[in-house]
């Protein structure tokens, strides 16, 4: 579900905080956002509709806007190594996801740095292989008792 939002909310620390930006006054429907496959851009492209306020809600023309969004300014330092924490991956169980206990760097939530091509690259740090447990076969748990339930 989208909504009409201006101004608009972004936040660096994972929520911790949040800060407001305004670029427009139009209310726009936001569709998605998008960065470089690297993640290290501090650029984003955000896809939209614009709704034309003139018309009433149900003949409301809907206009398309793309839109960059520049953060290149926000961070003024370049991440370090003590920027970075090890994370692993977590079922709702235990720490094995599909037979795999997969640990990652990533930046610490409250980091005040910037990640780009010179950063040490946040990575997959270690791989551990474990067991598989019935939580690694949800789709064919939920599929069974669909069809026991049937009868």
């Amino acid at each position: 579900m989208s909504r009409l939002c201006v101004p608009y909310s972004y936040s660096w620390n994972e929520g911790v905080t949040w800060q407001s930006y305004t670029f427009s006054e139009e209310k726009l429907r936001i569709r998605w956002i998008t960065t470089d496959a690297d993640s290290v851009s501090r650029s984003f492209l955000l896809y939209g509709e614009s709704v034309s306020s003139s018309s009433s809600t149900s003949n409301a023309k809907a206009y398309p806007r793309l839109i960059k969004i520049d953060f290149t300014g926000m961070h003024e330092r370049r991440c370090t190594e003590e920027d970075f924490e090890r994370w692993t991956l977590l079922s709702p169980t235990d720490e094995c996801v599909l037979g795999r206990r997969i640990t990652y760097a990533r930046r610490k939530q409250l980091a005040e740095c910037y990640i780009d091509d010179r950063s040490p690259t946040p990575t997959i740090v270690e791989i551990t292989n474990c067991t598989c447990t019935i939580d690694d076969f949800e789709w064919y748990v939920r599929a069974s008792a669909r069809k026991r339930d049937r009868g």
